[in-house]
């Protein structure tokens, strides 16, 4: 888990932000530096469960809540994240017009 320091407002529409994190979560952007969103596990979000269907639970779903379902197009893209004790799956999903 990485920890905000410091923010600076001097540019009141891009606000500089000193963070401090691990080797490890630096190592996961995997050199990439730019489109990269700041958000907290602490934050109220909902639960969710994985469905396992089919012989030998070869497929696994993830469940989006009915509260996050409005305006989703089908297709989306889907970033793991390995941390020591636990997982981080990032979803993004175009909204419908």
């Amino acid at each position: 888990m990485g920890k905000i320091l410091k923010i600076d407002n001097t540019d009141e529409t891009n606000p500089v932000i000193t963070l401090k994190t691990s080797k490890e979560e630096l190592n996961a952007l995997k050199g990439n530096l730019n489109r990269v969103h700041i958000f907290s596990t602490m934050e109220n979000s909902l639960k969710t469960n994985i469905a396992p269907r089919g012989s030998k639970e070869s497929t696994v779903y993830l469940r989006i809540p009915k509260q996050f379902r409005s305006k989703l197009k089908k297709n989306g893209r889907i970033t793991r994240v390995e941390l020591n004790n636990k997982i981080i799956f990032g979803v993004e999903i175009d909204k419908e017009e």
